[in-house]
């Protein structure tokens, strides 16, 4: 049996322990940091640059999807990890200038696509994280309920807001106060990510086998001996950009799912701002 199958058969038929709810927590975490900025920086525009913020948010969308396709490379190049710490260093550097440069328009969309260009990259690495990891019986309400922490994020924002509305009156440190609570939760986020587990499947590419046996052990308890021995241990099925744009079929399906992506970031970031 290929080695890819062992491992992911180990993983699916785990039973659920504390590993598989710290993962699950972080993820959410991450989620309901993006909820959170998808719903600042909408509400923040349309204050500081009412005139431009349908553009900007345009420009915002195409960024999410650059990042979407293209960091996540660097999962494959480095590993999931790498990406996840990566993206949201690039998005929190973006938070922070956007703090302090948004006084034109040239400055408020460098910063805001910045932004997006990080929460693109993860999202694809943390649903990964979570279909990979999680046992199969439990996967898809896992994967439904980390994704709904988005608009729990969006909800304490929104709350935080009103407490803030209260607190100050001016609108700018009103504003100020809810970029800095963002900046902060991104710092915890990102403590918390150095403890997510690589990719065991990146793992077997890299021929890491020992960090693999240790990733199943802590998610199964199982040891699996003479795992080197299995039958195509090193096989692999790569799937990169150069074959989705020599294949039609790979292609079309591409195309669609920018699309999709394009139009499900636009009409979130829409609805963020109606919310407000």
């Amino acid at each position: 049996m290929v080695i890819r199958e062992v491992v992911q058969r180990s993983l699916d038929e785990a039973s659920w322990n504390i590993n598989h709810w710290r993962l699950f927590w972080i993820v959410s975490a991450s989620f309901l940091l993006e909820g959170v900025l998808f719903s600042v920086v909408p509400a923040t525009l349309y204050i500081v640059a009412p005139d431009t913020a349908l553009y900007v948010l345009a420009t915002n969308s195409l960024f999410f999807m650059i990042g979407a396709v293209f960091l996540g490379r660097l999962a494959d190049l480095f590993g999931r990890r790498v990406l996840l710490i990566t993206s949201l260093l690039i998005y929190l550097v973006g938070t922070i200038l956007f703090l302090f440069l948004h006084s034109d328009f040239i400055q408020i969309t460098a910063t805001t696509s910045l932004i997006n260009l990080g929460v693109g990259g993860e999202v694809g690495a943390a649903y990964a994280a979570l279909a990979e990891l999680i046992p199969a019986r439990h996967r898809g309400k896992s994967i439904m309920l980390a994704a709904n922490f988005w608009n729990i994020g969006a909800a304490f924002i929104a709350g935080l807001a009103l407490l803030y509305m209260e607190i100050y009156s001016d609108i700018n440190t009103q504003l100020r106060s809810l970029l800095i609570t963002a900046i902060a939760l991104a710092l915890v986020v990102a403590f918390a990510r150095l403890h997510i587990p690589e990719s065991p499947r990146w793992l077997i590419e890299r021929r890491r086998i020992k960090e693999v046996k240790d990733i199943i052990k802590k998610f199964t308890g199982l040891e699996i001996k003479d795992l080197e021995k299995s039958s195509g241990v090193f096989e692999e099925h790569y799937l990169g950009l150069k074959q989705i744009f020599s294949s039609r079929k790979y292609l079309f399906r591409f195309l669609i799912l920018m699309i999709l992506i394009f139009t499900t970031e636009s009409l979130a970031l829409q609805g963020e701002d109606e919310g407000y």
